[in-house]
């Protein structure tokens, strides 16, 4: 980690924890956090990570939840209840959470994930609450927080200011921190006023005007952002009666570094080493990033999502491969690279995966006729090679160059110009009479064979040309693993697919 981004960490964590209550996990706060007494208001409540670890939140019945009690009578009264009337609604800002009443009249929402989410360092759930009209009673009370969050139970509150209905205004940002060139929005409520005046903006005259306008409290919003070079912009509000008095309230736009708050593999970590046939799925998250770029075994950097719906599916095989200067020269890993863009610096973290060999299934002539002639070399791997292999053929000898990954080659010879190396020439399967299937095999050069699962050891008389019954419940992959004079050895997989009679 550079020092930049220690201090990035530093100066977010400063920034959250005022916010954080030791008991929880998450930090709470509401937007707006004051409250003309008397009219009709609507609380956005944030709940945000700040532990700099991902947590995972188990949905269902019985999963994780927070529960969120609005101060109100029975139990609280005058300046300790935020409203008298519990006649409003929470609804789930956050897709993959929702909001409910715990009952008709209860003053609790609880606050759950449909099905098991992560959060990740930072992010946030966010839901509303209301319109609730605030009592008439100045105060400053506490909306309760339960949270129940694995084995951990934790208790906080979020204050609420509720101030009087005199020339006033209340202002808020969503969100307070924001990346290069992402604009945050600046919302305010006013009371007493004719023109809202809002100073800061770092163009034109540094100010614009607004008219009050519908029932209190008035309320509006007006996108607002950062300069590129400076870390934070002071936007004050004010609100201005026809008499020419005013008041007015500062808020302050933070700009931060971007930060990668997690860059994972599953599996994670991957196998070591890893079928260069195989997927691996990659996800990450980041902050305050203007750009994301991932930049592949390929060698393409690809502009990505900062914080994507779904993991990324990718083949590290494949694309070690197709960023390989030639087929005979594939790097022993692929590196996956993320890198952030945006104010100050550009941190990265990379997922290096080990590459294992590539595997044959079978390299095999495919047909043998009446007198037992065989014609049709094939091959597979266990994965997509594309140009990871050569075949080639001959009237006497075929030869299969596999190129492998950390520059090795593997090379598989099938044909009577060969009589060292072993083969599996022909192994195929048919119904068997009274159930079951056949299994046939030709092979050159084998001093034993075994068949699995099994682990039927092939009798020395049947090594060269043989046959076996087997009758699988299911289809099954069957391999023949013959081995030569030279302790060389050789497999040849035959998928049996029970739908094929038997």
């Amino acid at each position: 980690m550079t020092i930049d981004e220690r201090l990035a960490r530093r100066r977010y964590r400063a920034y959250t924890a005022a916010l954080t209550d030791a008991a929880t996990q998450l930090a709470y706060s509401a937007a707006p956090n004051q409250a003309f007494v008397g009219l009709p208001t609507t609380l956005t409540i944030t709940m945000t990570n700040n532990t700099g670890a991902a947590i995972s939140l188990t949905g269902g019945r019985n999963g994780d939840a927070v529960l969120l009690t609005i101060p109100a009578p029975p139990t609280f009264t005058g300046a300790n209840a935020l409203t008298d009337n519990i006649d409003f609604s929470c609804s789930p800002l956050t897709p993959g959470y929702t909001c409910g009443q715990q009952g008709p009249g209860s003053p609790t929402f609880t606050v759950v994930p449909i099905d098991t989410q992560t959060l990740a360092p930072g992010a946030s759930i966010q839901v509303t609450i209301g319109p609730m009209t605030i009592n008439a009673t100045t105060g400053s009370p506490s909306i309760q927080v339960q949270e129940y969050i694995g084995s951990n139970t934790g208790t906080g509150g979020i204050a609420v200011q509720k101030i009087p209905q005199s020339l006033a205004v209340i202002a808020w940002l969503s969100p307070w921190i924001v990346g290069l060139g992402i604009p945050s929005t600046l919302y305010w409520q006013s009371f007493g006023g004719t023109r809202i005046t809002v100073f800061g903006f770092p163009t034109g005259t540094g100010e614009k005007r607004f008219d009050v306008t519908g029932k209190p409290p008035y309320q509006s919003s007006t996108p607002v952002t950062v300069r590129g070079n400076e870390s934070q912009r002071t936007y004050t509000v004010q609100v201005t009666s026809n008499d020419g008095k005013h008041a007015e309230t500062p808020v302050t736009l933070t700009q931060q570094p971007p930060l990668i708050t997690s860059f994972v593999s599953n599996p994670k970590p991957p196998p070591n080493p890893f079928d260069p046939g195989a997927s691996i799925l990659l996800n990450w998250t980041t902050l305050f990033s203007s750009r994301v770029y991932l930049l592949t075994p390929r060698g393409q950097m690809n502009q990505v999502s900062p914080n994507p719906s779904a993991p990324m599916s990718v083949s590290p095989g494949l694309d070690a491969l197709a960023g390989a200067p030639s087929p005979s020269q594939i790097p022993p890993t692929a590196i996956y690279q993320l890198s952030a863009q945006g104010y100050l610096n550009t941190p990265t973290q990379s997922i290096v995966i080990q590459l294992g060999p590539m595997s044959v299934l079978y390299f095999k002539y495919t047909q043998m006729d009446n007198q037992g002639k065989l014609s049709f070399a094939a091959y597979e791997t266990d994965g997509s090679w594309p140009n990871g292999s050569q075949m080639v053929q001959t009237p006497t000898l075929n030869t299969l160059t596999v190129f492998q990954p950390g520059g090795v080659t593997t090379i598989m010879y099938l044909g009577p110009g060969d009589t060292v190396h072993p083969q599996v020439q022909y192994f195929n399967f048919a119904p068997a009479q009274g159930g079951g299937f056949t299994l046939t095999w030709v092979t050159a050069n084998l001093t034993s064979l075994v068949l699995n699962p099994g682990n039927y050891v092939v009798p020395a008389p049947q090594i060269a040309k043989g046959t076996y019954i087997v009758k699988p419940v299911a289809d099954t992959a069957y391999v023949l693993t013959g081995t030569a004079a030279n302790g060389q050895t050789v497999a040849s997989t035959l998928d049996v697919e029970v739908s094929s009679g038997g």
